[in-house]
């Protein structure tokens, strides 16, 4: 019901593939949704329940008939109801997430996390761009992975990292600010080369 202010975080279903189906041991079956990405995928197990069988025998006639009231082997036959997985409670305030989502807005990427310290609740989970309501994100500049959720999903930290060591460098005058310094894409160190993340 929140579509877009909290697509990330909900995550997406779609049906099982064939594979799937197969490596489940008969958990899945034909039809069956699982959960792709956010919550869906992380609590599938969880959210899922057990489906149920409904036996009956079809009569030449069409006629519905009870397998109790006929002979072996259709009076094996038995019906068995379907169990509801597990409910979530979120701790998401949605009017917390509603300001990270407006706050993102002006740029072309990126994510706000927000915890309760006291309780460790995760009050906010925001991830910018998001696809638009029912689009797979083609429609957008891929440069920006609309599709990925950039508050879980993780990154290589270099670049992060390169603003406290050249803030380290500058504090102890190490290099001045106009200092350059040519990166090949890799780092040679010990005798192992370390390339850049792409």
């Amino acid at each position: 019901p929140t579509r877009q202010l909290t697509s990330h975080l909900i995550g997406s279903v779609n049906e099982v593939t064939s594979e799937e189906i197969e490596k489940s041991g008969g958990a899945l079956r034909l039809g069956d949704l699982i959960g792709r990405s956010g919550i869906e995928r992380g609590l599938d197990a969880i959210l899922r329940g057990q489906p149920g069988d409904e036996a009956y025998v079809l009569s030449a006639s069409g006629q519905r008939l009870i397998p109790a009231d006929l002979p072996p082997p259709f009076s094996d036959l038995v019906t068995t109801l379907p169990t509801h997985g597990q409910g979530m409670r979120l701790t998401i305030d949605l009017a917390l997430q509603a300001v990270a989502v407006d706050a993102l807005k002006p740029f072309g990427s990126g994510a706000v996390v927000l915890k309760d310290e006291e309780s460790g609740d995760v009050l906010v989970i925001a991830s910018h761009p998001v696809p638009r309501a029912n689009s797979d994100g083609q429609d957008q500049d891929p440069a920006y992975a609309p599709m990925m959720n950039k508050a879980t999903t993780a990154f290589s930290p270099g670049s992060i990292f390169k603003i406290f060591t050249a803030m380290a460098g500058l504090n102890e005058a190490l290099v001045a600010p106009e200092t350059g310094i040519h990166c090949p894409g890799y780092f040679d160190y010990g005798g192992r080369r370390f390339k850049c993340h792409k």
